[in-house]
């Protein structure tokens, strides 16, 4: 009795002790998703990016050139489809590492261009190159962050999206307000970059070193089952009792198991690919809702690089109170429709945009417009990407989600070209004059709102 006792009760203590490891690999998991967050979040940051431009000495880039070098930025960050690609061939470490190099290289050649203005003056592509680099090496920090921890906190899926896309959401309004000489805004991004990326790495690492070693069981076991399936279709015998979860990985753990092969599969190449062209258009027109949900009222609640923030601590505390919430709504009310808490936010940002039509100069007005579209931010940067991982599965999360960003690039640049042509008083094919010039910006974003409003009804069904 003695010796089982202290049998059960070592075999408690392991039990308690290996918790205990997850819940802190898990912990460090979500600090270093974090510190990507934040370190993604400064891409977005147009208010701090149009002062080094246009008012270090040297440099006096244009509003428009200003909002290419902010585009190729967010644009590297949204081409993401490389670490779905690359995540097939090789681990999560070494995507960290291309991520990591690259990130360094392109922070420290926007550091050194603030560093030597007049050489820049008239060269606003080589600033926009290096922008697309460190924004598509992030890329790889940021999405490879995103599968594994919405893999690590599943089901609390609300939890792993809003430790990396709340940072996301508040950093470049944080970074607006703490670093006061903007010469070293890129030497602060590239800080945050270099932390996360080599924590990341370090994490990566121990968890590789304490995995377990197969044993010659567990070995024997393997090799029976890869001599049986090359001699016995796979259709044809059930799973042994002898084979667990150990001998699954953890993408097979997560996903169910692909059918078994039918005679589809022996049809010729060219129907293959037919086939294979009709699943990626359901995929497309299934992604949609969320996908233009997303990029029509993130769109409208960006602001342009030539508005300040009205009301910046404001604004950071309400965009955090939303993620958090919105985490909350997802984990605890599971069976909930996911649509409900964001066509709430968007009616709230339409009231908001609708009073500013109507009498632009309201006081305070200003400031509610830029704290209720801190609060879309919030709420959309969170609720999409589980909405994406609860529809469509981990191995897809990083196609559709960069679909999802690139298609938020691609209207945020059709907005800015707008804005700055017709909406903007100093250019040439300006429609309007004084007030009338943010009036026309609010009933523009007041229709995207609502257009984001349509698509998010459809959302009610998740």
């Amino acid at each position: 009795m003695d010796a089982a006792a202290a049998a059960a009760s070592a075999a408690a203590e392991q039990a308690r002790r290996r918790e205990l490891r997850e819940r802190v690999r898990i912990g460090g998991s979500l600090f270093v998703g974090a510190l990507i967050g934040m370190a993604v979040g400064s891409l977005f940051d147009r208010a701090s990016l149009q002062i080094i431009l246009t008012g270090a000495d040297g440099l006096s880039y244009s509003p428009f050139e200003v909002e290419v070098v902010y585009a190729c930025g967010v644009l590297g960050l949204a081409l993401g489809f490389p670490v779905a690609i690359l995540s097939a061939k090789l681990s999560a470490m070494w995507l960290c590492v291309f991520g990591s190099v690259g990130s360094t290289m392109g922070f420290l050649l926007l550091w050194s261009a603030t560093m030597n203005h007049g050489w820049y003056k008239d060269k606003a592509v080589l600033f926009a190159l290096y922008n697309f680099i460190a924004g598509h090496s992030l890329a790889y920090l940021y999405h490879t962050s995103l599968v594994i921890n919405m893999k690590n906190m599943k089901p609390k899926i609300g939890l792993a999206s809003v430790a990396l896309n709340g940072p996301v959401v508040i950093s470049a309004v944080t970074l607006w307000l703490i670093v006061q000489h903007m010469r070293l805004l890129f030497l602060v991004q590239l800080g945050l970059s270099v932390v996360a990326s080599f924590a990341g790495i370090a994490m990566l690492r121990a968890k590789k070193s304490t995995s377990t070693r197969p044993t010659f069981n567990t070995a024997r076991r393997r090799t029976a089952a890869d001599v049986r399936a090359l001699t016995t279709p796979a259709y044809e015998y059930a799973p042994s009792d002898t084979e667990s979860l150990d001998d699954v990985s953890a993408d097979e753990v997560d996903e169910p198991p692909p059918p078994p092969p039918t005679a589809c599969d022996r049809e010729p190449l060219a129907t293959m690919e037919r086939r294979r062209a009709l699943e990626l258009w359901a995929l497309s027109w299934r992604m949609q809702r969320p996908m233009w949900a997303f990029a029509l009222a993130a769109a409208a609640a960006s602001p342009m690089s030539t508005e300040q923030y009205a009301a910046p601590e404001l604004r950071v505390a309400l965009a955090a109170l939303a993620a958090i919430l919105t985490a909350l709504y997802v984990d605890a009310f599971d069976a909930m429709p996911r649509g409900n808490v964001l066509l709430f936010v968007l009616c709230a940002r339409c009231i908001v945009l609708a009073v500013a039509v109507g009498d632009r100069g309201l006081r305070g007005i200003d400031g509610a417009l830029d704290v209720s579209s801190g609060m879309v931010l919030g709420v959309l940067w969170v609720l999409i990407p589980v909405i994406m991982r609860e529809k469509f599965g981990s191995r897809r999360l990083v196609y559709v989600w960069s679909t999802t960003l690139l298609v938020y690039v691609v209207v945020c640049a059709v907005q800015t070209a707008l804005s700055l042509w017709l909406f903007n008083r100093h250019s040439a094919g300006a429609v309007c004059l004084g007030i009338q010039c943010p009036l026309l910006i609010s009933m523009f974003r007041l229709a995207l709102t609502l257009c984001s409003m349509i698509w998010s009804c459809g959302l009610a069904s998740y």
